[in-house]
């Protein structure tokens, strides 16, 4: 059994102190990322559907899926159904939240740039 010896800790530096941000995947691209660079996503069930909903402080607790904040993330999501597999449910999802948010960040950079 070999280990990964670069991600092993250094002991007697100061960076092994260091506590590091946690890393989640996107269920967009797929990549790991710090937290901070990515939305949290919760679904509650309403009415025989999944709503699924942005989550600023990621306070509930249970199931959550975690997105980067790039609208080709949210498309890659979409188009390979993933949010599905993230809930582990089958019920239909209204992501509109999510598709107003991503939309208007989408719009907001076309008119910044």
């Amino acid at each position: 059994m070999s280990k990964n010896l670069s991600s092993m800790p250094v002991l007697g530096t100061q960076a092994s102190a260091v506590a590091q941000e946690p890393s989640r995947t996107c269920i967009g691209c797929k990549n790991k990322d710090v937290r901070s660079q990515m939305l949290r996503l919760k679904a509650v069930e309403t009415d025989l559907r999944m709503r699924i909903r942005i989550e600023p402080h990621s306070a509930t607790l249970g199931r959550g899926a975690w997105i980067h904040k790039n609208p080709r993330c949210f498309a890659q999501a979409r188009k390979r159904r993933a949010f599905s597999v993230a809930f582990r449910t089958s019920l239909p999802f209204d992501i509109s939240e999510l598709t107003d948010a991503f939309d208007s960040q989408i719009s907001t950079n076309n008119e910044s740039g």
